[in-house]
């Protein structure tokens, strides 16, 4: 019963959130925070090339909470731009964030 109430109530929050105009919430169940705590929920990875002297990096969303794979996400993205800035003549940087969905923004 305790379950179920507790959906409920979830829901009716985050009903009113959103009809306040507030989309940034949501309710997880523990199997998903588990998940989410331990790794990049978005499987997708940065990636970059080069471009007729233009470096182009591509970065989607990244979700997770646990330090190890912030740390791999964000050091992947300086590698790859450290890569092509110290191997090519370029001129500037395209940073693609298109399909950039959102999540933890700190790494």
């Amino acid at each position: 019963m305790f379950l179920e109430d507790a959906q409920i109530i979830s829901a009716y929050v985050i009903s009113q959130l959103r009809k306040a105009g507030y989309n940034h919430s949501f309710f997880r169940n523990k199997v998903s925070t588990q998940k989410y705590a331990s790794s990049n929920s978005i499987p997708e990875q940065p990636y970059s090339k080069f471009l007729d002297r233009v470096g182009y990096i591509w970065v989607p969303g990244f979700g997770s909470t646990s330090d190890t794979a912030s740390i791999h996400f964000a050091e992947r993205i300086q590698r790859s731009i450290k890569d092509i800035d110290t191997k090519q003549s370029i001129k500037g940087w395209v940073v693609d964030l298109r399909n950039n969905g959102g999540g933890n923004m700190y790494p």
